[in-house]
């Protein structure tokens, strides 16, 4: 049976393939209508099975790069409809070239012949792709689910100046106008040098090679390799600069940051300001971690925060507080208020109103506290001087420290103009220039020799304990006491009228030994015992020597397992004198005795001698 096929295809394949781009794949089925009639053109009612096949030229004489077969297809008045690809789902690359036709064979008749060529409505197909596309305009919201890739430069958005090659801009009223250069949003901003870059905000400027602004206002990224991150007018001026955000900042320097803040600066090469507000890191690697109106000026100088603080010596350091300066090299302000380190190596670690001004000089703190001599320290206290070398006060108030290597360790008001001497603590007392190596202690206490050792005042009953453990009698009874046991001298001491008070109670000895009285008398008898003086002196003195008193009667001390023989106990003396006077005593009574009763002999001698001559 001769049929006729006449041949319409729609738009709506289009329509289908662009409408939901944004949201799902396009559709891969070409909606295809046509008209079935007999020989004589009569309309036809029939159900016929329908071959379809796509070829790339019209001979047909190519292999098809689609076909599908459709059974059952529904003929009625002539009329027709299929969708292609609903047997045999259609590949986006049938339609690669510029042309494709298609073939229709109908039941077991030859194939159509010529075949239909293919336009626009199926290539809306390749939309997928959009390969080899040339212009247009996308209206609304666009959504790519898959790689999209543009060579050459690409604008997006209105009112955009990109003269750049290879360029970018997005957003609004932006320029781009160099190789490489990047806007990825925001509006009036400008990427003006090869390779620099602004992420968005608005009225920034990235006018050197490779520079970068993150975001923001007002900000500018002056410097090749410069990088502003955010905030408000901020700029990097120098190359490789950095400033993470925050208001007004500015580096002027190479390598220097600003991490933050709001009018900060970093003008010294390599330098630091962490953040805070109105600081300046000037000197070379200097940091500025943060605070207020804090300043560096100095190579490696740092600031840890606080408020108008300055370190401005190499290496100096201000750690915080208000008002602070480290002047010097290597000088130290740990913190506290308006103190001063102005000699190289020089330390305040607190307090207020203190200045260490000797080269390697320390204040710990306190207040109106000074130490001026070189090494010297004044630990704390208030209105302190520490003038001398190497000298020190160690607190209390209004002390001063005068001599080299002097030491006040604290109380009020003292002063110390020794070589080397010190004052404990105590209350007004005085060193004079000339009492060098001398300790006084006390109220008002004054020496001017050197080589003294002053305790207390006359005016005061000091008491001065060796070696006690005071915690329950509650003190020291005596002016000067020693010990309290057998193994630290028995609680010796000097009296309230001055005499020397030996431990000598039964409780504390032992390994008692009788005394041969003959041999006792005999060794004193032969006891050197002479007039001498110590030498270098004109002090005199009567007794034995230590060395014939030690040999003749065993006493004193062992050591290195002899007797020390150097020294005397004057209660050895005593013993030795009263042992013999005891024995001196015995014999006087014996002597008393027999002459008491040879007394008696001769009054009876003398009253029989008289009766002999009466009675002649």
């Amino acid at each position: 049976m001769k049929r006729n096929v006449s041949v319409t295809v729609f738009l709506f394949v289009m329509l289908l393939a662009v409408a939901p781009m944004a949201t799902a794949d396009v559709p891969n089925q070409i909606y295809y209508q046509g008209q079935l009639t007999d020989a004589l053109g009569a309309p036809l009612d029939t159900i016929v099975s329908m071959t379809f096949a796509i070829y790339i030229d019209s001979s047909a004489g190519s292999p098809y790069v689609w076909t599908e077969t459709q059974t059952g297809v529904e003929v009625s008045g002539g009329l027709f409809s299929v969708l292609l690809g609903s047997v045999t789902p259609i590949d986006e690359t049938a339609f690669t070239d510029d042309w494709r036709w298609l073939g229709i064979t109908i039941g077991s008749d030859p194939e159509i012949r010529p075949l239909t060529k293919l336009v626009t409505v199926p290539y809306a197909f390749r939309v997928a792709t959009v390969d080899g596309s040339t212009g247009g305009v996308i209206s609304g919201d666009v959504d790519i689910q898959s790689d999209l890739t543009v060579s050459g430069k690409a604008t997006i958005g209105p009112g955009h100046t990109n003269t750049g090659t290879y360029s970018f801009v997005a957003g609004q009223t932006n320029t781009v106008d160099n190789w490489g250069s990047t806007v990825g949003g925001g509006s009036s901003n400008a990427a003006s040098q090869m390779y620099s870059t602004v992420s968005g905000g608005g009225t920034n400027t990235a006018s050197g090679e490779y520079s970068a602004i993150g975001g923001g206002a007002l900000n500018a990224a002056v410097g090749h390799y410069s990088t502003v991150g955010g905030g408000r007018g901020d700029t990097t001026w120098a190359d490789y600069a950095t400033i993470g955000g925050g208001a007004s900042n500015s580096v002027d320097s190479a390598y220097a940051t600003v991490a933050g803040g709001a009018e900060n600066r970093a003008r010294g090469h390599r330098s630091t300001v962490g953040g805070g507000s109105s600081n300046f890191a000037g000197g070379w690697r200097s940091t500025v971690a943060g605070g207020a109106f804090n300043a560096t000026g100095a190579t490696q100088a740092t600031v840890g925060g606080g408020q108008s603080n300055f370190a401005g010596g190499i290496n100096a350091t201000v750690g915080g507080g208000y008002v602070d300066s480290a002047k010097a090299s290597g000088t130290t302000v740990s913190g506290g208020n308006f103190n001063t380190a102005e000699d190289a190596y020089s330390t305040v670690s607190g307090g207020h109103f203190n200045i260490a001004s000797g080269y390697e000089s320390t204040v710990s703190g306190g207040y109106y506290d000074t130490a001026s001599g070189h090494g010297s320290t004044v630990c704390g206290g208030r209105h302190h001087r520490a003038d001398g070398t190497y000298s020190a006060v160690g607190g209390g108030q209004g002390n001063k420290a005068n001599g080299d290597g002097s030491v006040i360790c604290g109380g009020s008001n003292s002063v110390n103009d020794g070589l080397y001497s010190a004052i404990p603590g105590g209350s007004a007392d005085t060193i004079g220039s000339d009492a060098d190596y001398s300790m006084v202690f006390g109220s008002h206490v004054l020496v001017n020799n050197p080589y003294r050792v002053i305790l207390f005042t006359g005016g005061l009953s000091g008491r001065v304990g060796i070696n006690r453990d005071d915690h329950d009698s509650g003190g020291v009874a005596y002016p000067l006491q020693v010990g309290n046991s057998t193994s630290n001298g028995n609680g010796a001491y000097v009296s309230e009228g001055g005499t020397w008070q030996n431990g000598s109670s039964r409780s504390f000895k032992e390994a008692f030994q009788p005394l041969d009285a003959q041999e006792l008398l005999a060794k004193i008898s032969k006891l050197p015992v002479e007039a001498w003086r110590y030498r270098g002196t004109q002090e005199r003195h009567i007794g034995p020597v230590s060395e014939d008193f030690v040999r003749a009667f065993d006493v004193g001390t062992v050591e290195n397992g002899r007797r020390d023989d150097k020294y005397l106990s004057p209660g050895d003396v005593a013993g030795v004198a009263l042992a013999g006077v005891k024995e001196l005593v015995q014999k006087n009574e014996q002597l008393m005795q027999q002459n008491q009763e040879l007394k008696a002999m001769l009054e009876e001698l003398k009253r029989r001698i008289n009766k002999l001559e009466q009675s002649k």
